[in-house]
């Protein structure tokens, strides 16, 4: 079960947290087949869900990376695979506006 939003944005250089309830105690697996990163420094974590079920991942918008990384995420205790889609955008590019001009300088 998703308990993050499917699609999030991360900055270049920021993290987001990731959280799915699965089966108490038992691993749960993301993997990006995108770029970006999780906090072991790969594109694939493995982890044991809480007493809860809850497992929870960071995964960091790295430099080079623009537009999705889609995720996957399964358990071998479930049923089913659950997907988020994360959009990596340039720091600060928040608070451009759609009707915003940008002029770039040489």
């Amino acid at each position: 079960e998703r308990l993050s939003p499917f699609v999030m944005d991360v900055e270049q250089g920021a993290s987001i947290t990731l959280s799915l309830r699965g089966t108490p105690n038992m691993p749960v697996s993301i993997r990006s087949t995108d770029l970006g990163r999780f906090g072991n420094g790969l594109t694939f974590e493995t982890k044991e869900a809480d007493a809860s079920g809850v497992a929870t991942f960071e995964f960091h918008g790295v430099e080079g990376t623009i537009a999705d990384s889609n995720l996957i995420a399964s358990s071998p205790v479930c049923q089913g695979q659950v997907k988020f889609v994360i959009h990596t955008i340039l720091p600060g590019i928040n608070d451009v506006q759609p009707d915003d001009v940008i002029v770039l300088e040489d």
